[in-house]
C-alpha cells in the first residue's frame, strides 16, 4: 500500500548512484549523522585556520628573526665599510715617509675620527712598523700569514682574525686586522644588540664563500643549522624556527633560532587570541556548512534535482472485476528512489510535488515510463485498462493528449484511464469540457477518493464521468465501525447514479466477499489481490493469476479511519 511507510532500503542496484557524492550524502546526511558531519567540518575549518595561522606566525617569526639577523649583522658591516674607506682615505692623504712624525700625526688624525675605529697600523715587510696609539715601534710585530688573503675575499683586504692588540700598546684588547698595501686598521670586538629571542640564538659569521665561513660571534653551529632546515624554516626534530639572512656586502651573514615555547611565551596574548577567533570562526563556519548541505541535501531539494525517468519507478496494482474475478485492469502508482538508494513513497514526495509545482513533470514521466515498460513486457494479446492518477490542476486536454498518443508500439490494446480527486476549485463547465474532450480521445475520466473532502453527489449526476473509486477509508475500516456500515449506502448511492464503482484498499477475505454479493461493486483492488508491484512481477502474477478469482490471504491493516483517509489520498 502506497504511504505504509516512508522508505525503504533496496540493494543490489549495480551503477545506481555509486558516485562518492552519493555515499557522502548517504552517510553524512540521509543517514542522520549531521552532528558528525558538523564537527568534521568544525575541524576541518578549525584546521584550516592553525595552518593559516601558522603560515602567518612563521612569516612573522621570521621577520623578528631577519630584523634580530640585520642587527647583528649591520654593526660588522659598518665597521668593514668604514675600514675599507680609511684605508683608501689613508693612501690618499698620508704620504709622508713611513713611520714619520708628520706620517703618525696623519694617521692619528683619521684614527680618532668618531666612527668606531681608533687604531691604524702601518706594516714593512709583512710586520707592524707603526701604529697611530704607541707610534714607532722598537721592534716591529709580526702577525704572521693572514687568516684570510686578500685573494680570497670579496673586499680585497688580508683579514687577522681575533688578535691580541697588547704589543700595538693596546694591552687586553683582542681585535680583527684589516689591511692592503702597508696600511691596516684594527676593527674592535662587536657587541651586536640582542634580540627578541636571545643573544644565545644567534650565531653571526664571516663568510668566506657558499661552503666556507667564520664564526665571528653568538652561537656556533646555528649558521649550518639554518642551512639545512629547509624552506619552511621550521625544524620539526627542535620544534624552533631558523632564520638566515647576509649583509648587503656579502662578507657577514647571520643565522637565528627561536624555539617555539619562546615564540609562544613572547606573545601569548596574540596566539591565545588567534586560537579563540579560529574556534568562533570555525564554529560559525560549520554551522553554515551545515544549515547549506541540509538545505543542499533535504528531501524537497534531494527531489527535485533527482525527479527524472531514472529515478521515478513505476508499480502496478491489480484491478479484478467482480462479475468474473478476471483482472481486467491495473492502477499505475509512482515510487521515487533517492540519493542514498532507498524507495521513497507517495506520502513523502506528493507534498513537495504540490508545493513545488511538480505535477506535470511527474505526469509527464509516469505516464511516459509506465506505457514503455507496459508495451515491453506485457503479452501481445492481453488488453487491460490502465488508470493514472492525475492532479486536478493538470486536468487538461492539451496537456494530457500528447501523452497518450500512441508514441509506443503495442499499446493500442491499452485502454487508459485518468482519476482526479475533487477540490475546492472544481469548476463544473471547464472540467465538463475536459471529460468530453478525454473521451473522444479514448481516454475515460473517473473521480478518486470519493465520499471524503469536497465529494458532491451533485457532480455524478453532472459530471460525464466513467466511473467512481470510493475511498479507501470505507473497505479498510474496522468491521463493525461506521465507516465500515457505510459502505454498502456508498455504493449504492454510486451505483444508483449509473457509474462504474471500484473499492480499493480490500485487505480481508470478508470484505471481498461481502462485496461480491453487492451488485453495485463493479471492481476491487487492495491487499487481498495484490500489493503494487513492478511490471515483471506484474506479469509474472497475470499469468498465475487464477481464473475464478483471487485467493489472496487476509493481511488487517492495524489503522484508524481517520489516518486511513489521511494517507489514503497520497497514492500517485
Amino acid at each position: 500500500m502506497p504511504g505504509d511507510a516512508r522508505s525503504v532500503a533496496i540493494g543490489g542496484k549495480d551503477g545506481r548512484e555509486g558516485r562518492w557524492a552519493t555515499k557522502f550524502a548517504g552517510h553524512f546526511v540521509l543517514s542522520g549523522n549531521r552532528r558528525f558531519f558538523r564537527v568534521v567540518v568544525w575541524a576541518f575549518v578549525f584546521a584550516a585556520m592553525l595552518i593559516a595561522g601558522w603560515l602567518l606566525l612563521s612569516v612573522v617569526v621570521g621577520d623578528d628573526l631577519s630584523r634580530q639577523n640585520d642587527a647583528g649583522i649591520g654593526e660588522y658591516e659598518k665597521l668593514t665599510r668604514r675600514s675599507i674607506e680609511l684605508i683608501a682615505q689613508l693612501e690618499r692623504q698620508v704620504t709622508a715617509e713611513a713611520c714619520s712624525p708628520a706620517f703618525l700625526d696623519g694617521m692619528r688624525k683619521l684614527a680618532f675620527l668618531p666612527d668606531g675605529i681608533n687604531s691604524i697600523l702601518y706594516a714593512q715587510d709583512g710586520a707592524i712598523a707603526c701604529t697611530s696609539n704607541a707610534g714607532k715601534l722598537d721592534r716591529k710585530v709580526e702577525f704572521g700569514a693572514p687568516d684570510l688573503a686578500a685573494s680570497e675575499t670579496a673586499a680585497n683586504l688580508d683579514i687577522w682574525f681575533d688578535r691580541p692588540q697588547g704589543p700595538l700598546g693596546l694591552p687586553g684588547e683582542i681585535g680583527t686586522i684589516v689591511g692592503g698595501n702597508g696600511f691596516l686598521v684594527t676593527m674592535p670586538e662587536i657587541s651586536a644588540p640582542e634580540g627578541p629571542f636571545g643573544r644565545s640564538s644567534r650565531e653571526i659569521i664571516f663568510r668566506v664563500d657558499d661552503k666556507r665561513w667564520i664564526s665571528r660571534s653568538g652561537r656556533k653551529g646555528l649558521y649550518a643549522a639554518a642551512g639545512m632546515v629547509g624552506i619552511s624554516g621550521f625544524n620539526w626534530a627542535e620544534w624552533s624556527f631558523y632564520g638566515r639572512d647576509c649583509g648587503e656586502l656579502g662578507l657577514y651573514c647571520a643565522a637565528s633560532r627561536a624555539p617555539l615555547s619562546e615564540v609562544i611565551a613572547s606573545r601569548p596574548f596574540q596566539i591565545g587570541g588567534f586560537l579563540a577567533f579560529a574556534c568562533i570562526v570555525a564554529f560559525f563556519v560549520g554551522g553554515l556548512a551545515d544549515r547549506g548541505m541540509r538545505s543542499y541535501w533535504s528531501l524537497p531539494q534531494r527531489f527535485v534535482r533527482g525527479l527524472t525517468a531514472e529515478r521515478v519507478e513505476c508499480v502496478y496494482q491489480p484491478v479484478v472485476q467482480m462479475e468474473t474475478g478476471a483482472i481486467v485492469g491495473i492502477e499505475v502508482l509512482s515510487r521515487w528512489r533517492d540519493a542514498d538508494g532507498r524507495l521513497v513513497f507517495p506520502d513523502t514526495f506528493l507534498p513537495i510535488v504540490n508545493d513545488r509545482g511538480l505535477s506535470r513533470r511527474l505526469t509527464e514521466i509516469v505516464i511516459g515510463k509506465a506505457r514503455k515498460e507496459l508495451a515491453q513486457h506485457l503479452p501481445a494479446d492481453m488488453e487491460l485498462q490502465v488508470a493514472f492518477n492525475i492532479s486536478p490542476r493538470d486536468y487538461k486536454y492539451d496537456f494530457l493528449r500528447p501523452l497518450f498518443d500512441g508514441h509506443e508500439p503495442d499499446t493500442a490494446r491499452l485502454g487508459y484511464i485518468v482519476e482526479i480527486v475533487e477540490t475546492e476549485s472544481f469548476d463544473l463547465s471547464s472540467i465538463k469540457l475536459e471529460m468530453m474532450r478525454l473521451r473522444r480521445q479514448g481516454v475515460r475520466t473517473y473521480i478518486d477518493d470519493f465520499g471524503v473532502g469536497f465529494s458532491n453527489i451533485g457532480n455524478l449526476a453532472e459530471l460525464p464521468i466513467d466511473g467512481v473509486k470510493l475511498d479507501r477509508g470505507f473497505s479498510m475500516a474496522p468491521q463493525g465501525s461506521l465507516w465500515a456500515n457505510m459502505l454498502p449506502r456508498a455504493l449504492e448511492l454510486v451505483g444508483s447514479a449509473g457509474h462504474r464503482v471500484v473499492v480499493e484498499g480490500v485487505e480481508t477475505a470478508e470484505r471481498f466477499e461481502m462485496l461480491k454479493k453487492n451488485r453495485h461493486a463493479t471492481f476491487v483492488q487492495g491487499y487481498f489481490i495484490a500489493r503494487p508491484m513492478p511490471v515483471e512481477a506484474l506479469v509474472t502474477f497475470l499469468k498465475s493469476y487464477p481464473a475464478s478469482g483471487p485467493a489472496g490471504t487476509e493481511q488487517p491493516v492495524a489503522a484508524s479511519a481517520l489516518n486511513i483517509v489521511d494517507f489514503g489520498r497520497l497514492k500517485r
